[in-house]
């Protein structure tokens, strides 16, 4: 099938994902009393915005657990120790997914032309945000915007430590059970290696700016 399980006998979880964004060292509460990251649902006036939000003006988890500002849109050469795969200090989810399952190699270039609220620099998520997204997803701004898909790419890399299967592989979470996809009982919520050959969902995210967050409203439907 093209898979392989990244922990073997070390299966984590994705709820980990929250103990590296909260507990390791990132301030638990912003003044304003939310708990980072923490989830936001605004409007442009026409379109609903869903954003992740892991630091802003108020504080928030550590800049050094951050992606840095200017840091370049995953593309597959980074891996998992990379100190660019963390997650953007304000993070857009796209409102759509793929269709279909389409492979690694073709993710990045949908990601570069697709236009969503009339945005156009969305980019593939990298590892963390990816686990990130599976940690939120049940609480997404709406059923819209909510992956149901089974397994789902990022742009980051797999690179086995241990020396052994690892090229031409790339990371992917498992977001829910579909009984037309045996790979997927019982793994949801793990981290799993695909070959780049595989077919797995896409979900684009973005990096939004403080200033572009502050222009926002708040969704009346909230």
């Amino acid at each position: 099938m093209g898979k392989m399980n990244i922990y073997n006998s070390m299966k984590r979880r994705i709820a980990g994902a929250l103990v590296f964004l909260a507990l390791s060292g990132g301030s638990l509460f912003a003044q304003s009393g939310f708990r980072y990251p923490y989830l936001v649902e605004l409007t442009d006036g026409t379109n609903d915005v869903c954003v992740i939000v892991s630091r802003d003006g108020k504080g928030g988890v550590k800049e050094n657990l951050l992606r840095k500002a200017g840091d370049p849109a995953p593309n597959g050469t980074e891996n998992e120790t990379a100190a660019s795969n963390g997650v953007a200090p304000m993070l857009e989810v796209a409102s759509r997914s793929t269709q279909t399952q389409q492979s690694w190699n073709s993710s990045f270039s949908y990601c570069e032309k697709l236009v969503d609220r009339s945005k156009d620099d969305w980019r593939m998520p990298t590892q963390r945000e990816l686990m990130l997204l599976y940690v939120m997803n049940d609480y997404l701004c709406d059923a819209h915007h909510r992956l149901r898909g089974t397994f789902y790419w990022c742009g980051t890399d797999y690179e086995s430590s241990e020396g052994g299967q690892g090229s031409d592989w790339a990371w992917s979470v498992c977001f829910n059970e579909n009984a037309g996809q045996a790979d997927s009982k019982g793994k949801v919520g793990q981290v799993e290696g695909f070959s780049y050959s595989a077919t797995n969902y896409i979900r684009c995210v973005r990096d939004m700016t403080q200033e572009e967050f502050n222009q926002l409203e708040e969704s009346p439907h909230q």
